[in-house]
């Protein structure tokens, strides 16, 4: 297997990016900083054509890292952050031994490392439960996902003395050369509030009606089955879980 990697959207993100360094000038009321960190993790679905080969495009689960900014008011609270997310690609094929030179059939299974994207979200929670030591909310807002070209060209062939055999395959993110997508999260969360950091695990929903990466797998030279051309995608929306970490101002207070 050779693998390399080598508007009305961009309008969104300097609307979310505005939002994010205006509210910073809000009044702080609570006890927390608004700054805090974000970690998170996602499920990306995908999709896969029927083909000679049985190649399939696995679902893959993101890493992300980064930033959070909080502000609360009476009754809602807005939530603001900017992620780098991580994650690989994973795919895998299965020749039948009547299609190649090896009788006995081939299975494989690439994962290529290290497909980065960036995100911004903002989203406005309303406040269900509220006490000193706990919160509930349910929130909605926008995301933006920036995922620059992404290009994969790869090949797994068997070489004959007269041909190959097996299968190339040719992906970019779903845009190409425009890297920006738009979402709607939906959000519920806690808020546990302590005496030295308020800690906010939330579950999202994430809705983005375009894919994120497109890859197309043409097989060539099959002894026995037919040769096909298969469409395989990663889906834009998601379900994830994350964090939102908050320090207290408490601990940068001077004791008397």
């Amino acid at each position: 297997m050779i693998s390399s990697r080598n508007s009305k959207n961009k309008l969104a993100s300097f609307l979310l990016v505005g939002l994010f360094f205006n509210s910073v000038n809000a009044q702080n009321k609570n006890e927390y900083y608004n700054f805090g960190v974000n970690l998170s993790s996602e499920h990306l679905n995908s999709t896969n054509q029927a083909n000679a080969v049985d190649y399939n495009l696995h679902n893959t689960q993101t890493f992300n890292f980064g930033l959070s900014y909080r502000l609360s008011k009476k009754e809602f609270e807005y939530i603001f952050t900017a992620n780098v997310r991580r994650f690989n690609m994973v795919n895998s094929s299965s020749f039948k031994g009547e299609d190649i030179p090896d009788p006995s059939g081939y299975t494989s299974e690439t994962t290529l490392y290290d497909s980065f994207n960036y995100k911004l979200s903002a989203t406005i929670n309303k406040v269900l439960i509220r006490s000193k030591t706990l919160d509930v909310y349910f929130g909605i807002g926008p995301e933006l996902l920036i995922y620059p070209e992404d290009p994969i060209t790869g090949e797994f062939v068997f070489i004959t003395e007269t041909e190959e055999v097996g299968y190339t395959e040719k992906g970019n993110s779903a845009n190409g050369k425009n890297p920006f997508y738009l979402g709607v999260n939906a959000n519920l969360g806690i808020n546990f509030k302590t005496k030295y950091i308020l800690i906010n695990p939330y579950f999202t929903y994430h809705y983005q009606r375009e894919n994120i990466f497109n890859n197309v797998v043409t097989t060539q030279n099959l002894y026995v089955s037919e040769n096909t051309v298969s469409k395989h995608s990663i889906k834009g929306s998601y379900l994830g879980f994350g964090v939102n970490i908050y320090p207290s101002k408490s601990i940068f207070k001077k004791k008397n």
